[in-house]
């Protein structure tokens, strides 16, 4: 007989797949911001054809301060938006991944900019007709570091009687939700009265130096024409203040200052300021690295760091402490004193110096009369001063005048003329003598004449 077939076609029914399959994570540096790349493969057994992934990238924050409000956990948007999503647990198919927009082995997946001090956790599904599988979640993290916080307000200025200082008062407390804020530091610039804002870098990229340097850059012309300034740091603290007087040199009371330098090299200068200059400035908060293991590091942490960009887009990577900064806040001009203030100043103190020291004299000279010192010390004067000019009368006049006799002319002239002599050489010696450069004839023939 001839053979045979029989075929029968039947449809197995579809079950959910199997959980995706681990593949990596990392966390990558874009320059500007941070990055979440996930990899994953394919189910083990799919159960039929995968039609959509989902992928949710969620950052709760890793350390809060004790009594902060909650914040909410961050979903970072997909940096490829055609091709990956975010999925929120919203039942909406524009948040589910098309495996067929890949043609890799494994499906990956870009989110960012990461929020700093974030811990953020990867979950994936696999989905066909029957249904979505079980949660594959990932062994591995998210994991950023402490960052400068998002916003610093400027602190609001207000002038003082003094013309040598300024009042600074400061708003609410910066927040420390992207890490404990170690701390505060004050930037002073000093500026012509005509230079405006405008032609001043950001606080993030204006040069640092002491006070010295920064006031004779900054009162130089070609500073405003070069656009190049410096600043100073004049005040720090462990605890955001309330307000501080800057330029009395003496900090806030009762609040010590921070222990580590601003970029590990300025101290804080609070010097008296110049009258007839303006002022403005800044401030700055600093926020220092977390050295916890868990923080990812390695071959899983990209470093592309782009050296000509302003710190404020570095300092997120770097291994040292971040920095924020607010704007500048609003310039004060220190008025230079009148005379008639600097008089009236000056008449404040010497008339009340003079008024005591010419009553300690007279209260002295009252007790030195009461011991009779005061007639001892007069009699020993008009005594000296006679003596003096008794003798100035027995240098200059003969002591006796008597008749001469004949037989003693001979010896008394020469003797008279002898004293006549040394008292002529005594007067002369005592008058005045001028060196003058001066002469008879400049005649080589004259010279024993001049």
């Amino acid at each position: 007989t001839d053979p045979f077939e029989i075929t029968e076609l039947f449809n197995t029914a579809e079950s959910k797949p199997h959980p995706p399959k681990y593949e990596d994570v990392r966390v990558l540096n874009s320059g500007s911001s941070l990055i979440c790349e996930v990899e994953w493969r394919a189910p083990a057994l799919t159960n039929g054809r995968i039609s959509r992934y989902y992928v949710r990238v969620q950052g709760a924050v890793r350390r809060m301060r004790p009594g902060s409000a909650l914040v909410a956990d961050d979903f970072p948007p997909p940096t490829d938006e055609e091709k990956c999503a975010n999925w929120d647990e919203r039942e909406d198919a524009s948040h589910g991944i098309n495996p067929i927009e890949f043609t890799t082995e494994f499906l990956s997946c870009k989110y960012g900019p990461l929020k700093p001090n974030r811990n953020y956790t990867i979950t994936v599904w696999a989905e066909n007709s029957a249904g979505r599988s079980s949660p594959l979640v990932f062994p591995k993290h998210c994991i950023t570091n402490y960052a400068q916080p998002d916003v610093v307000e400027k602190p609001v200025t207000s002038t003082n009687a003094n013309h040598t200082s300024f009042n600074l008062a400061f708003k609410s407390k910066p927040d420390d939700t992207n890490g404990p804020i170690s701390c505060y530091y004050i930037g002073i610039v000093p500026l012509l009265k005509n230079v405006s804002l405008e032609t001043l870098p950001p606080p993030q990229e204006i040069v640092m130096d002491t006070v010295s340097k920064a006031f004779n850059n900054n009162l130089n012309a070609l500073a405003a024409e070069k656009k190049r300034f410096f600043a100073y740091i004049a005040e720090s603290y462990t605890e955001y203040p309330m307000d501080t007087v800057i330029g009395d040199g003496r900090g806030v009371a009762g609040m010590k200052p921070c222990s580590v330098l601003y970029l590990s090299r300025y101290k804080a200068e609070d010097v008296v300021l110049r009258p007839g200059l303006k002022y403005t400035g800044f401030l700055i908060v600093r926020v220092d690295k977390d050295d916890k293991d868990e923080v990812q590091g390695g071959a899983h942490y990209s470093r592309i760091l782009d050296p000509m960009r302003p710190r404020a887009y570095r300092q997120l990577h770097l291994s040292g402490p971040a920095y924020g900064f607010s704007g500048y806040f609003k310039p004060v001009f220190l008025e230079p004193e009148d005379e008639r203030s600097m008089v009236g100043a000056f008449l404040t103190v010497l008339v009340p110096l003079l008024a005591f020291l010419t009553m300690a004299a007279v209260m002295g000279l009252f007790v030195l009369h009461k011991r009779g010192e005061v007639s001892q010390w007069c009699h020993w004067l008009w005594m000296s001063k006679e003596s003096s000019l008794g003798a100035e009368r027995t240098l200059l006049r003969p002591s006796t005048y008597h008749a001469i006799a004949v037989d003693d002319l001979p010896s008394e002239y020469l003797m008279r003329h002898r004293d006549s002599d040394f008292l002529f050489a005594q007067e002369y010696e005592a008058l005045p003598h001028y060196k003058l450069d001066a002469v008879a004839s400049a005649r080589k023939e004259n010279a024993c004449k001049n």
